[in-house]
């Protein structure tokens, strides 16, 4: 699944400041035939050419690749966290 847009409206990457927090809320249409199971959740920021964004981590470190967000679990319709999967 993939999302493409600008979250951030007309503040692009250029223009944010060092430290300084940025939160997007999005929603996350998944294919209903997609099948249960644990999906790594990822994220990728591209400029508008398609080219990642460079970016640092907290210690200053070049971060490379998308950013994983961690896993998610598809459960087939009606099917509760708590039957165990």
């Amino acid at each position: 699944v993939q999302r493409d847009g600008d979250l951030f409206g007309k503040l692009p990457t250029s223009n944010w400041s060092v430290g300084k927090t940025m939160v997007a809320v999005s929603d996350l249409v998944l294919n209903p035939d997609m099948p249960a199971g644990r999906y790594r959740l990822q994220l990728a920021v591209l400029d508008p050419t398609g080219q990642p964004v460079a970016g640092r981590d907290e210690r200053g470190q070049p971060l490379v690749g998308p950013l994983s967000l961690g896993e998610v679990e598809i459960r087939e319709a009606g099917e509760s966290a708590s039957s165990g999967g």
